[in-house]
């Protein structure tokens, strides 16, 4: 995945937490560290339904806009599933960054590309270029 907050609401997604609300209260938990707010909540939501290839997709509705035409209990009828390719990734047989590609400063390093890139290892606690 580009990032840990992301396979983390792929996994909570595949683990049935389906509705907005409820995948966002177990996400600003897992990162309450990192200050997750509803913004950046929504915002990684939707790279990962709006992504060249989408990681999930939304039935019953849609993400907010911050437009302000939205009824306020709109998201109760929003679900997320992954997608094949969601599957894939949560299976380990396909690369999120090589799939769909990264632009985004970490720091002072900016990973651009389909890879490949500095990442994280969590298994082994490392940077790796992959």
């Amino acid at each position: 995945m580009r990032n840990a907050v992301q396979e983390a609401i792929l996994e909570g997604v595949a683990n049935g937490i389906v509705q907005p609300v409820f995948l966002f209260a177990q996400i600003s938990n897992q990162f309450n560290d990192l200050g997750m707010g509803v913004v950046q909540f929504w915002a990684e939501l939707d790279e990962l339904v709006h992504a060249e290839h989408p990681v999930i997709e939304l039935e019953g509705g849609r993400l907010p806009d911050y437009s302000g035409n939205l009824d306020s209990d709109f998201l109760r009828y929003v679900r997320i599933r992954p997608t094949s390719l969601g599957c894939e990734l949560l299976q380990g047989r396909a690369d999120c960054v090589h799939v769909n590609g990264i632009k985004r400063w970490l720091g002072g390093y900016q990973a651009h590309g389909k890879g490949p890139v500095w990442r994280w290892n969590g298994s082994v606690e490392q940077l790796m270029y992959l």
